[in-house]
């Protein structure tokens, strides 16, 4: 307790200093440079924020730091500026979500500015999985979104498509599977353009046929199966493949012990994952709902 006592003593003495340097005025503030009256209490604000930071007062020091980021901005120090936000949003990721989310929205304004392209993807990625942590899925979808976006325009598709991905697992467990199966086929044509992403396109066709089949459309499975036969060369015959076929049959003939065994015994194989498994039981229950509709 009495470090944190001491912290807290600490920090609150270079937040006082620096306010009273923000303070500064008069005659000889006439001759001073504006410009150093602003660094130093930008410093004296990051020291205050360090040492609430020790005494686990992380309000104080996400207001420390947004107070920091002031100063720089002041003397156009728009990368110190950006750096002390995300010190800010990091420290209110736990109290205060949203002025953690706000914060990191300056600082990917503040790295784009500065052309700072990969910086301000990263960030806006960080806001997303910070939303993701709060519950808050349809504002971490809105991230996801920009941070695919800033990443596409920096050329890191892979990191694009990894957002892009989560984007499209959310949407399938909400059933839209429209938006989710647009995503995977999009990320699946552009990885068989990139030979150190290609690895990945059964995967993406594979949930791709799962979000098809769970929105209980068997003809545009079908066709989906067609396409993306001249899609992926190494899709046709595949165990993925055959796996579609079986599960597309077992719908067509309501039947649901065949529908169970082909998961099943594909699973033995390759282990479904908790999202396929998920996919799978709304596929399962389209067949029980399409089953009663006609008895």
């Amino acid at each position: 307790m009495a470090d944190i006592g001491q912290s807290t003593a600490k920090a609150q003495s270079f937040l006082a200093q620096a306010d009273k340097r923000l303070a500064t005025g008069g005659f000889k503030s006439l001759f001073e440079d504006k410009k150093d009256k602003f660094q130093d209490a930008a410093d004296l604000y990051s020291k205050a924020a360090n040492f609430f930071k020790l005494a686990k007062n992380l309000d104080a020091a996400g207001d420390a730091y947004a107070k920091a980021a002031e100063c720089y901005l002041k003397y156009g120090y728009k990368h110190d500026a950006a750096t002390a936000l995300v010190n800010a949003a990091n420290c209110l990721t736990k109290t205060n979500v949203e002025a953690a989310a706000t914060n990191m929205k300056k600082a990917v304004e503040l790295y784009l500015d500065d052309g700072r392209f990969s910086m301000a993807a990263k960030a806006q990625k960080d806001i997303a999985e910070m939303f993701e942590q709060d519950g808050k899925v349809d504002k971490a979808i809105e991230s996801l979104l920009a941070a695919a976006d800033l990443y596409e325009n920096d050329k890191s598709q892979s990191n694009a498509q990894t957002c892009l991905l989560k984007v499209a697992h959310y949407s399938a467990t909400f059933d839209h599977f429209d938006k989710a199966i647009e995503i995977f086929e999009k990320c699946a044509e552009q990885s068989m353009e990139n030979k150190l992403l290609r690895f990945s396109v059964r995967e993406y066709l594979l949930k791709a046929s799962f979000c098809h089949l769970a929105s209980g459309d068997i003809v545009g499975t079908k066709k989906a199966l067609d396409k993306f036969n001249s899609l992926a060369y190494d899709w046709p015959g595949s165990r993925e493949a055959k796996f579609i076929e079986e599960l597309v049959n077992a719908c067509e003939n309501y039947d649901q012990d065949a529908f169970t065994a082909a998961t099943q015994s594909f699973d033995s194989i390759s282990r479904l994952d908790p999202w396929k498994t998920a996919i799978l039981l709304k596929v399962k229950n389209t067949i029980k709902q399409e089953e009663s509709d006609l008895t």
